[in-house]
């Protein structure tokens, strides 16, 4: 009987092709293994991500939101402003005081700055 090897069909008796010898089993086992192994991880992962998706699903994850949200709220996650520095905003009632019509002097700031310092 005749053998004839394929690379993708492997080695099979056939009656017509050239005569080659089949390879051995215990050459191609490695590879065989390799595939094997690679297909049942990405199996064992599949199955492994929908079971997690199962169990994750029954939880009702809005009272830990909530929660969390709650945290996130009462703690204050902005540094604390520098006591060196001091806001000074100019209104109505201040250009009445320094008589003054449109934007101040630079004189006029000067001595702002001069009273705070």
């Amino acid at each position: 009987m005749a053998w004839f090897y394929s690379p993708f069909l492997g080695a099979h008796p056939t009656s017509a092709g050239p005569r080659i010898a089949p390879p051995d089993l215990w050459m191609r086992l490695p590879r065989l293994r390799e595939d094997l192994a690679r297909t049942l991880f990405i199996a064992f992962s599949c199955v492994l991500a929908a079971g997690i998706t199962a169990v994750l699903g029954q939880f009702d994850f809005h009272s830990i939101e909530a929660a969390l949200y709650d945290l996130r709220s009462s703690t204050p996650l902005a540094p604390r402003p520098d006591p060196r520095i001091v806001l000074v905003t100019i209104d109505d009632s201040a250009l009445d005081h320094f008589q003054e019509l449109g934007p101040l002097s630079v004189r006029t700031h000067a001595r702002i700055l001069e009273a705070i310092a």
